[in-house]
């Protein structure tokens, strides 16, 4: 992990240090474009609260991830309901680099009944809905700039 001073004149740092939460997730992840949970709980958990025993169950027993704070999970909420974020599928090898995976079997295809035992939906949060980042890789894809 990169030290603070790295981050310092970023503007999520500046609404993290206000405690504004919810304009430093979005700010941050703007920046970043797909960003991890882990990734996102690290970075925001250098100026605010954002560890705790909530998790986000995305359906029966398919956890999107776990240990965050009530206000760093309301905060991604509010973001997404408000279509500002966008859950997008991940990949376990990111989270692997960023130090932290869910101790869950992943997600495959569940099936039609649910899964019987909790898995883990490995995801990125991005600023695209998906359909769009793919017309977006499209148009982007001949200059070699990636999603």
């Amino acid at each position: 992990m990169l030290p603070p001073e790295y981050y310092m004149n970023a503007k999520w740092v500046a609404s993290a240090k206000e405690g504004n939460i919810e304009d430093a997730i979005y700010c941050y992840v703007k920046e970043r474009r797909l960003t991890t949970f882990a990734e996102l709980q690290k970075r925001i958990g250098m100026f605010l609260n954002t560890y705790g025993d909530i998790y986000w169950e995305f359906d029966k027993n398919v956890i999107v991830w776990e240990g965050m704070s009530k206000e760093f999970m309301n905060s991604i909420t509010i973001l997404i309901l408000g279509e500002k974020l966008f859950l997008r599928p991940g990949n376990i090898m990111t989270y692997c680099f960023d130090g932290t995976i869910l101790k869950y079997p992943l997600v495959k295809k569940a099936p039609d009944s649910g899964y019987k035992h909790p898995h883990w939906l490995c995801s990125y949060l991005g600023i695209h809905p998906l359909k769009e980042a793919r017309d977006k890789k499209n148009c982007d894809s001949r200059r070699g700039v990636a999603p």
